[in-house]
């Protein structure tokens, strides 16, 4: 009798409790399937406790498929207990698995979360973790954090006090100081409320204290005009911290200090409205969703090497060999603008001009034959044409239109450590019976782009929208 149909009529303590670690693990592989398949979760809540148990195993394996099994386990009545657990299993976790424990208990906490407040206290108290364990995972706790207070306003200020605590304890993770100094610049009226009280002065000290923390300098910059710009007393003390930084050696952050200086001599409303809050970043769905929405092909290879007689031993299995590398750093203000990762770059060209030099000639280059709609609305098509040009890309917009006339306005934002060239557009307006308007640019740093399109279609009315490429070369 095959193990598929003799399990679901044994104890499960039977299998995830047997001595043998094979078959602890092809216990918890199959059960996890079995869940999959039928979304029976109830009947096996009372198994918890056991397949718990297994993530204190010594073998890797065995852990991460009791911990997966968790995560299927899961629902609203049982998320606050069990993330409990794995908490405390996280605090007493010191290898690899603590990246993966620490993206189940966000993935618990996205879909179960009793309320919108203890959903933040666990994304909290993930982004109070080591920035070791963060690595890999922290740009969706940050991006999740940020869209979660967008979409909850009642719970800006509990959020906006702890974040201002977090960062006035110190020995915060550079995903911490992030995340806070972004909310705390979004909602400086939030954290200026209520208890405990905290005052104007020490509400910019806090931030200004991380302009010199590695990779948060622009981020600090752009929080502090946004307080300055809310809250009025802070503009001389904000504007004494910006002075030394206009002869910054870094580019970017000579032209955030130039620009929010100019938009906080502007009128109030005026400084308001250009520094509005910005758009909440979708919601990332974390690594356990991701694998948990996939096919389970891998674990079956593995488990028919684990069955095996080369690999019986599961303290000896693969997960033990040689460490991978460990993945490129992501620009966290790509997170907090809900764009991807920046790509690699490719190896410098030999021979030829390069950069700056060769910006014309790259856009005279023939582009990608096939183009990709990336927006379609309003009787308005935007399409893409795009091809990699050492470590640019080189694109084609496109607009045409089935209306007989459409005014059509495009504007590009990327990514602060990211370049962005554009060549004059082609024009303004188009109709049905007349050539599409065009505009070229060169992207480098991302591959990712945000392109505000705004419309004037017949009869006067007008339409905002903001489109968002994930991948230019998709």
């Amino acid at each position: 009798m095959s193990f598929h149909k003799t399990i679901p009529s044994c104890p499960l303590s039977s299998h995830v409790s047997n001595k043998d670690a094979t078959v602890r693990y092809a216990a918890l592989s199959h059960l996890a399937k079995l869940v999959r398949a039928s979304g029976n979760v109830a009947s096996l809540q009372r198994h918890r406790r056991t397949v718990l148990l297994c993530l204190s195993e010594t073998s890797l394996s065995v852990r991460r498929r009791a911990l997966a099994l968790l995560v299927l386990l899961a629902d609203v009545s049982s998320a606050k207990a069990l993330v409990a657990d794995l908490l405390q299993t996280l605090d007493e976790t010191v290898d690899e698995l603590r990246p993966e424990l620490i993206t189940s208990v966000a993935f618990i906490a996205e879909h179960y979360a009793p309320s919108p407040k203890w959903h933040f206290d666990i994304l909290l108290r993930m982004l109070q973790t080591d920035a070791a364990a963060l690595q890999s995972v922290g740009h969706d706790i940050i991006a999740n954090t940020a869209s979660l207070l967008q979409r909850q306003p009642v719970l800006r200020q509990h959020a906006c006090k702890q974040l201002f605590l977090s960062l006035q304890g110190g020995q915060c993770s550079k995903e911490l100081i992030t995340t806070a100094v972004f909310v705390l610049g979004e909602y400086p009226e939030s954290c200026l409320a209520g208890e405990p009280h905290v005052t104007s002065e020490e509400l910019v000290s806090v931030i200004s204290t991380h302009l010199d923390t590695p990779g948060c300098r622009d981020l600090v910059v752009t929080a502090l005009g946004k307080i300055a710009a809310k809250i009025p007393e802070t503009k001389q003390s904000i504007g004494a911290m910006y002075g030394p930084l206009r002869n910054s050696l870094a580019v970017e952050t000579q032209k955030r200090v130039v620009e929010y200086s100019a938009v906080l001599c502007a009128p109030g409303a005026l400084a308001m409205a250009l520094l509005e809050p910005i758009d909440a970043p979708p919601l990332r769905e974390t690594e356990a969703g991701r694998a948990g929405n996939e096919e389970e092909e891998e674990e079956e290879v593995e488990a028919g090497q684990d069955m095996g007689g080369d690999l019986v031993d599961l303290g000896m299995d693969g997960d033990s060999g040689a460490a991978q590398a460990p993945p490129a750093e992501q620009d966290l203000m790509d997170v907090l603008m809900g764009l991807s990762p920046a790509p690699t770059p490719s190896p410098a060209r030999s021979g030829g001009n390069s950069g700056m030099g060769d910006l014309m000639s790259e856009l005279s280059s023939p582009a990608v034959p096939s183009e990709t709609v990336v927006y379609k609305g309003h009787g308005v098509t935007i399409g893409k044409t795009a091809n990699m040009k050492g470590d640019a890309i080189v694109a084609t917009f496109r607009v045409t239109t089935v209306l007989p006339k459409v005014s059509v306005s495009l504007a590009f934002s990327k990514p602060p450590n990211a370049t962005l060239q554009l060549q004059p557009v082609s024009g303004k307006t188009t109709g049905m019976n007349e050539g599409p308007i065009t505009q070229q640019i060169r992207l480098a740093g991302t591959k990712a782009l945000r392109i505000k399109l705004d419309l004037v279609l017949s009869g006067g009315a007008t339409h905002t929208e903001i489109v968002t490429v994930r991948d230019m070369m998709a």
